[in-house]
């Protein structure tokens, strides 16, 4: 403990900790490694309980893989600090989407011009590392000034610990209803099967198929068995399956979800629950371009909503879900951003946007109710700019031909001048300067052929997109920050899932009015410190079932 208290006095501007492999795979802390570029101390982790308590109590630890050290601390001493600079994470926020190596030993060769050497090499290895991963992270920090980048690399900072929390944590899982149901969607699929060999080698030339049945998860030999019927398609894809008559039609999209249903949410998910009933995900802190997260082994953010498979997702006798998300939040952010007066106080009154755009789009009343199909146009186009969605994509949504949603989207841009201003700004500057950002600085460069019209509209689009989705995940990170520091307080109450703009919090029965105003406040407040005019609303439900 003394050697341990030994470095804190001396770190600037803060101590790094590493730990043995097995830790990081999933084992308690053996060795503890905690120093700074000039000074290390290696640490019994076993020997000295007391550790865990000195290490929550410093503000900001360094580390290579901070997640992992994290969640490490966790098993061994139940806690850990509130913030880290982990040198894998910086170094994505420099790469900005461009394809650049993570390993530590490459990150070393940048920035230091030096190996690493691997942690199970003994403990003058581990020491080595901590002695580098410091000042690796005082080079990335030159490199997180120079490009502007402090905003989001505090935010990314601060999400480590709960996203660690919550993986370490795990969401509550019916594990018999959700076997249950993948026996039942299996029969669905077998019987299904059937009905559709006995219809495609009927109604198949003989010669070609005779008795063979038709593999129907073979996408080229659907495809090869629906043109020998004559039945001339250009893929199988479910949106174009949908368009045959029935009975093949109907059909073929039922075989292809149940077959979706089966391979994604089968007895393979299940391989991921504990004794305990519960699933413990992996989170990718910077998981796409735009600084979302992803999740795997399993993929939860993939459930889809108001599915039978969510209802599987339930809390324990005497325990409650608080699920909380943003309302509509990119469009909040695009109105921020473009400063388009309608948008702005339609939010300011807490109006319905998409009734509000239906509206001053058609010149008549919409609402939920009222001309619903003219909201259901104006929802298409709003969300459709929001993902990068051009004309073509606008009239599959809207099943209309290219001509008539190139007409929806001119009538859009002369009654929302600014959003189109916006819009084309954002795609001109970004080409311009190499990179598009969000409201926290977060950047994604862009790297095309300026000769290739294909590869250049992409950019554009990308370009358009990427702020707002980016600084969506800006403030869901800061929200999952914030809401973890305060409902750490309420005892027996953790993060144990967050998907895109949602939060999930478990917590006791007792707790759960106490545990809604807390989400809901912090996460206003997370949306509040990057959107300065435009109120954010956060919809909160609570029940037993994850049901949003």
């Amino acid at each position: 403990m003394d050697a341990a208290k030994r470095i804190l006095d001396s770190a600037d501007p803060f101590a790094c900790i590493e730990v043995d492999p097995d830790a990081l795979a999933g084992k308690p802390i053996t060795i503890l490694c905690i120093g700074h570029s000039q000074d290390t101390a290696l640490i019994d982790a076993r020997q000295t309980p007391e550790l865990g308590e000195l290490l929550a109590s410093q503000p900001l630890f360094g580390a290579y893989q901070a997640k992992l050290t994290h969640r490490a601390l966790l098993r061994t001493f139940k806690t850990g600090p509130e913030r880290w600079a982990c040198a894998m994470l910086v170094e994505q926020l420099i790469a900005g989407g461009r394809r650049e190596p993570l390993e530590l030993d490459a990150i070393a060769q940048k920035y230091l011009t030096k190996s690493m050497p691997e942690a199970d090499e003994g403990f003058d290895a581990i020491r080595l590392r901590t002695q580098g991963i410091a000042q690796l992270l005082q080079c990335q920090i030159e490199s997180i000034n120079e490009e502007k980048l402090r905003t989001v690399s505090k935010i990314e900072a601060q999400a480590v610990a709960p996203i660690a929390e919550m993986e370490e944590m795990g969401m509550p899982l019916d594990t018999a209803k959700w076997r249950s149901l993948t026996q039942d969607a299996q029969a669905k699929l077998d019987e299904i099967s059937r009905h559709l060999q006995n219809f495609m080698t009927k109604n198949a030339p003989k010669d070609l198929f005779g008795k063979a049945s038709i593999n129907l998860e073979s996408h080229a030999e659907l495809k090869q068995a629906l043109n020998a019927m004559g039945i001339q398609v250009p893929n199988t894809r479910r949106d174009t399956l949908r368009q045959l008559p029935p009975p093949l039609g109907p059909w073929l999209t039922r075989h292809s979800e149940l077959s979706k249903v089966v391979s994604t949410y089968g007895n393979s998910f299940l391989k991921y629950a504990t004794e305990h009933n519960r699933i413990h995900p992996s989170f990718a802190q910077i998981g796409a371009s735009t600084g979302r997260m992803a999740c795997h082994s399993p993929n939860l953010q993939a459930i889809p909503k108001d599915s039978e498979h969510r209802d599987c997702f339930h809390s324990d006798t005497g325990r409650m879900m608080v699920v909380a998300d943003y309302a509509t939040c990119e469009l909040r952010i695009l109105a921020e951003m473009s400063g388009d007066p309608v948008f702005r106080e339609a939010f300011a009154r807490g109006d319905d946007l998409h009734s509000t755009v239906a509206t001053s789009l058609f010149n008549k009343p919409v609402s939920k109710t009222q001309n619903s199909d003219l909201r259901h146009r104006a929802k298409a186009v709003n969300f459709g700019l929001v993902y990068g969605m051009g004309a073509g994509g606008l009239a599959k949504t809207l099943q209309v031909n290219p001509q008539q949603s190139r007409e929806l989207l001119n009538q859009y841009f002369r009654t929302f001048p600014k959003i189109k201003d916006f819009l084309e700004n954002q795609a001109y500057l970004s080409l311009e300067r190499g990179y598009s950002e969000t409201l926290s600085g977060r950047r994604l460069y862009l790297d095309f052929d300026p000769t290739d019209s294909s590869a250049r509209a992409q950019a554009e689009r990308i370009a358009k997109n990427m702020p707002i989705q980016g600084t969506s995940a800006d403030i869901t990170k800061l929200a999952l920050a914030l809401v973890w520091k305060k409902t750490r307080l309420i005892p027996d109450a953790y993060i144990v899932n967050a998907v895109h703009d949602e939060i999930v919090v478990e917590c006791n029965e007792g707790d759960t009015e106490e545990v809604a105003r807390v989400v809901q406040q912090e996460m206003l407040h997370a949306g509040q410190t990057l959107l300065k005019e435009v109120p954010m609303e956060v919809d909160i439900e609570i029940g037993k079932i994850w049901s949003k």
